[in-house]
């Protein structure tokens, strides 16, 4: 499946787009549509892999437009300096979000986010995965048949859930 997500990003890739992650979240769409009250039905293994090739595909393609995209959202882009953590031991170094992130180990942040996304109810938990898939508040209003407006207040309250949980850690 990276083959195929490399293939589908093709030379447009500038870094912000990689194969691992479009797999990983169209192995995530895969596992949502099996929980789905209908799942899909395969045949065969083969129809399995052509259902799988598809998800990554167009997960690739979306990717590649919305990096594509111009800036839409209203919402503050902070640099790496600006979300720095206060009273770090390494005040004199510059501070770098990759060099955070090697921190903690991959498992211990799988967990650490399976943590913050069982602290939510199961309406919260949907709504967060789809923003975490990429998709606008729009987009999930139109999804789970309700306002954007809701769909914006329950993203808030989740950043503050995970704020809290956050601090707690």
């Amino acid at each position: 499946m990276a083959g195929l997500a490399r293939k589908a990003l093709g030379a447009r890739r500038d870094g912000s787009q990689d194969a691992d992650d479009v797999v990983q979240c169209a192995m995530l769409s895969f596992w949502n549509a099996m929980d789905d009250s209908s799942p899909p039905e395969f045949r065969d293994r083969d129809d399995l892999w052509r259902f799988l090739a598809v998800i990554t595909v167009r997960k690739a393609r979306r990717m590649t437009r919305h990096a594509n995209a111009r800036k839409r959202s209203d919402h503050p882009t902070f640099t790496e300096s600006q979300i720095a953590p206060t009273g770090s031991s390494r005040q004199d170094e510059e501070f770098r979000l990759d060099h955070l992130l090697t921190e903690i180990s991959p498992p211990d942040f799988d967990f650490f986010c399976e943590e913050m996304l069982l602290a939510l109810d199961e309406s919260s938990r949907q709504i967060a995965l789809l923003r975490l898939q990429g998709h606008s508040s729009a987009e999930i209003a139109a999804r789970l048949e309700c306002s954007e407006r809701s769909i914006q207040r329950s993203l808030k309250a989740i950043r503050e859930r995970w704020t809290q949980l956050g601090d707690a850690h």
